[in-house]
């Protein structure tokens, strides 16, 4: 096929895994909610070249991130791509649920004979959710879930998911890859107007990110996290952030508003307290529309032509607040996949991993359910290969999480879920490039 970007990384875990002949992968069906970027197809050109039968793969779009010729690709490599028709009022959530639904609904209906399990990839939690209990109790269900967002509903998994959302490589490794992403889009939109202050909503790892990109433009920063510890440790050795002390405080300082939080940030801010302010951008680099919610709820009915991708404009207590890309994550545009192949390759192949080893946990350890660690000692040979194929990468990370990356015992306290050792047991074996020993 080769119609998606080769990605070395990706590449050479794919050879592991066909010399580890992992086995029976025409025996799974493949259900998946994902962003359908150039690399993403890359992704499931490796299923298919490993073997899985393009009519196994079921495979759901996300409207604010789909890009038609990534969709008509995979369509013509015989993978069944489901999408969900643009230009409709309905929020982000029920859009989802809704088309999950269906989309279960139709591979329960034409599920082959003699199949061995379903392999569930998801981003956010909506296709696992949805799983029919018909399914899960005929056949070994493994699930992969690609974001934090999605996480909220693992207690309501009935089945066996791996974390990749929560594992150590992709929470300490990934954030300045998204952070770039973000840069790169807004730097002649927004960041070239040196008048502004910005604010960042959230310190967790994006949080934290965006406002390290923010600071390296000289930009003028407020913060604010419910977790006033993250504020104070971010303003050590630096005058240039300014902590807020609530979340009204911080809205009315900031003039370009970044929210990182995961949840619908503004849910309980007292709009009355803000006073009248200058008109205020809001940007969000959480998935879905879940950020601004609050907003757009009041803005839903009025979206401009039918466009829920539009920039969204609400009144509130006086103020303006203008919603970017209809609330949704800014680093989508639904032209091009705005990160590099060789920068986002890290992260399929954390994917690509998970999916190898919930084939491996559906064929070997079927009776396992709960959350799953991804395999700590993949996550290291990813993170390795990776940084090695541009040392200057580790300019990105401290001296502390780089050492951690080669410890096991740090991966695995810093990745979600329980280490089963799947990979290893499955006879999987990732050798160091460094020989150092990992424990």
């Amino acid at each position: 096929m080769a119609i998606f970007p080769n990605l070395p990384l990706l590449e050479d875990v794919s050879a592991l895994v066909l010399k580890a002949k992992v086995g029976d992968l025409d025996k799974f069906v493949f259900v998946c909610v994902q962003h359908l970027l150039e690399t993403t197809g890359s992704l499931f050109e490796a299923l298919l070249e490993l073997g899985v039968p393009p009519k196994h793969i079921y495979v759901l779009g996300k409207t604010y991130s789909t890009i038609p010729k990534v969709e008509s690709g995979l369509r013509s490599s015989g993978i069944q791509v489901r999408n969900i028709p643009p230009g409709t009022n309905e929020g982000y959530r029920q859009q989802m649920e809704t088309a999950c639904e269906k989309l279960w609904k139709e591979v329960e209906r034409r599920l082959p004979e003699r199949i061995k399990g379903i392999i569930v990839l998801d981003e956010g939690g909506f296709c696992l959710k949805a799983i029919p209990q018909a399914l899960l109790s005929r056949l070994n269900v493994v699930g992969v879930e690609q974001t934090r967002s999605g996480l909220r509903y693992k207690e309501s998994f009935r089945f066996p998911v791996i974390l990749v959302a929560s594992c150590a490589a992709k929470r300490y490794f990934e954030p300045p890859i998204i952070s770039r992403e973000i840069e790169s889009v807004l730097t002649a939109k927004v960041i070239g107007k040196s008048d502004k202050t910005y604010g960042v909503l959230g310190l967790g790892s994006i949080g934290q990110s965006v406002t390290s990109m923010l600071l390296k433009c000289g930009k003028r920063v407020c913060v604010y996290d419910r977790n006033h510890n993250k504020m104070e440790l971010l303003q050590m050795g630096t005058s240039s952030v300014t902590s807020c002390s609530s979340c009204e405080d911080f809205i009315r300082k900031s003039d370009v508003v970044f929210g990182c939080t995961g949840q619908d940030a503004l849910s309980k801010l007292n709009f009355d307290a803000i006073g009248r302010t200058a008109e205020k951008q809001m940007i969000s680099c959480s998935s879905g529309d879940i950020e601004f919610l609050t907003l757009l709820k009041r803005s839903r009915q009025n979206v401009p032509n039918n466009n829920q991708f539009a920039n969204a404009t609400v009144t509130v207590g006086g103020n303006v607040f203008v919603v970017h890309n209809g609330g949704c994550p800014i680093n989508f545009n639904r032209a091009r996949e705005v990160s590099s192949p060789a920068e986002i390759q890290f992260t399929r192949a954390l994917l690509f991993g998970g999916i190898i080893q919930a084939i491996m946990g559906a064929n070997h350890k079927p009776a396992l359910h709960g959350s799953e660690q991804l395999s700590p000692i993949f996550q290291k040979y990813v993170i390795e290969k990776w940084l090695e194929s541009d040392p200057k990468r580790k300019n990105d990370y401290s001296p502390a999480v780089l050492w951690g990356a080669n410890n096991r015992h740090w991966i695995t306290t810093h990745s979600g879920g329980k280490d089963f050792g799947i990979m290893e047991e499955a006879g999987l074996q990732f050798q160091s490039m460094t020989g150092t020993d990992f424990q």
